[in-house]
Formats: structure tokens, C-alpha cells, sequence
């Protein structure tokens, strides 16, 4: 995974609408999941930063906490392996999560537009980020263009990585509700004001435990239509490589905030902001 870089309207983020900077991609690097426990689970990895799409960047997400515990009732069929399976099954994820956080958004009087989405065979090129995802991600999130994609590989395309696939999905739409409450915009500013390497991997590590978090929300509220929790649980076995622990946190710190997540289904559990920084390891 590669560092957050601090540049106004940018935070692993570029500002490329804004013009305030040139949209110069900075991916962070994850590992692929297979079945076996000892592997490191993919998640985010890039996020870039549109100014001007943030509807109130003050607010820092303190209209958002005040939501109430996600809900919604979906249909997602749990996939049969293969490549047109698992992309409906992307889809159909993605759909509910469309549902989940526009009403969430609209309980508390925010204004929502859900992210655009990609699921690839292979990477693609996008208009402001350019080669998505970033190389060895399994998902980008460029707010340039307000798109997230995910990259399949083929053994990703089983049957028993759909709780991995689910949360990998969730996650990348979380940077996408970090953009529009203005979260993202705080973890710039906290970027730029950081003098040291290691306060701006604390930084990061807060906005991807959130990410990680806000992935629990929804799935509470999709947990009907969810492989059992044991399986999410899972993909967080094994050891992560120090230098991904620096900017994402410990396996067993992602999956807390994953877990705090899905047990209150509320956005309010996930201000990691405020999170002591033993916390966020």
C-alpha cells in the first residue's frame, strides 16, 4: 500500500475537478483473497477527492452520525460461481446499497447522489483517475468521476468469496459516503496539517477503519440476504504486511470496526475520528 500524500485536495485523494491540483493517482496496494485463511483480505485502496461534489465539507460527518440504524429489504441472491453470476450478484449488492444510504442520508436532510460503479475482468482506464483500479487493488474509489470499480479475478469468482465480495463492494461505496459528508475533505485538511509519517498514517488508518465501519452499517441492514457472519470473520484471518498495517490497520483492528458496525447497523458507531489512537492500530 502506498502512503498518503498531503496536498490540498489530496489524501490518497487528488482534487481533479476542483483544479486545484492535477488528478495524479496514489493506490495503495492489497493483497488477493483465496479461500485460505492466511491470506490478507483486499479492501479500498484509492480514493480521490472532487471538492466541489462535497455538499457540506464543515460538517464532517456529524449530520450523518445522527442517522438512525440502516434498514432495508433487498433482493440479492447469493451467487453460483462464475464470472455473470458473481457480477449480478455485484450489482445487485450495489443496488441495495443505493437504497440503504440514500434513505439514511435522507432521514437526516442531506442531499445524496450514489457513486457510479465498474466490476472488470480487467483494469479499465477512467477519464480523471486514469488505470482503475490501481495496480494490485481489488477496488478504487475515484470521486474525479464519482465511480468505484472492483477487479475479479478468476479466483475471486467462486462461490465462497461472496461474503469477501460483499464487503469488498461495501467498503468501496463507504469512501463514497466519506466524499459526500465531508470526511473526506477533514482527512485532507489532517493530512496537510501532519508533520510526521506517522501521524499521517494515523490519518489514514482513521479514514479506512471508517470505511471498514460504514461496510458494516449496510451490511446490517442486508444481513438477511448475507452469508452467516462467520464468513466475513474469516476473510480477516491470517497476517497483513507491516507496511499495510501502517496506513489500513491490523486485521483484527479492521475487522473490530467492521464488527461495531454491523452489530449497531447506526453510521453514528463509526466516527473513528474521535477514536483513541490505540483504537486505530
Amino acid at each position: 500500500m502506498r502512503r498518503l500524500l498531503p496536498v490540498l485536495g489530496l489524501l490518497a485523494l487528488v482534487a481533479g475537478c476542483a483544479g486545484e491540483t492535477s488528478p495524479e493517482p496514489f493506490p495503495m496496494r492489497v493483497a488477493q483473497w483465496t479461500a485460505t485463511p492466511s491470506r490478507t483480505p483486499p479492501d479500498a485502496g484509492f480514493h480521490l477527492l472532487a471538492p466541489d461534489d462535497e455538499r457540506d465539507a464543515a460538517d464532517s460527518g456529524s449530520t450523518l452520525y445522527t442517522a438512525p440504524a440502516a434498514k432495508a429489504s433487498c433482493d440479492v441472491r447469493s451467487p453460483a460461481g462464475g464470472w455473470t453470476s458473481m457480477k449480478r450478484y455485484m450489482e445487485s449488492v450495489s443496488d441495495c446499497l443505493d437504497v440503504i444510504w440514500a434513505t439514511e442520508f435522507e432521514k437526516v436532510g442531506m442531499d445524496f447522489l450514489p457513486p457510479l460503479r465498474r466490476f472488470v475482468k480487467r483494469h479499465e482506464k477512467d477519464s480523471v483517475c486514469g488505470r482503475m483500479p490501481a495496480d494490485g487493488a481489488a477496488g478504487t474509489y475515484c470521486g474525479g468521476t464519482a465511480t468505484y470499480y472492483v477487479l475479479l479475478l478468476p479466483e475471486d469468482r467462486e462461490a465462497v468469496a461472496a461474503a469477501w465480495v460483499a464487503e469488498v463492494v461495501a467498503h468501496e461505496y463507504g469512501h463514497r459516503i466519506q466524499h459526500l459528508a465531508g470526511l473526506m475533505r477533514r482527512a485532507d485538511e489532517m493530512t496537510g496539517q501532519a508533520g510526521t509519517r506517522q501521524e499521517k498514517d494515523l490519518v489514514s488508518r482513521r479514514l479506512e477503519l471508517q470505511a471498514e465501519c460504514f461496510s458494516g452499517v449496510a451490511l446490517h441492514a442486508m444481513r438477511k440476504v448475507m452469508p452467516p457472519w462467520s464468513r466475513f470473520q474469516d476473510a480477516f484471518a491470517g497476517v497483513s504486511p507491516p507496511r499495510w498495517v501502517r496506513d489500513h490497520g491490523r486485521l483484527a483492528t479492521r475487522l473490530r470496526w467492521l464488527t461495531k458496525g454491523f452489530r449497531s447497523g447506526r453510521p453514528g458507531s463509526c466516527d473513528t475520528w474521535s477514536a483513541r489512537p490505540r483504537d486505530v492500530t
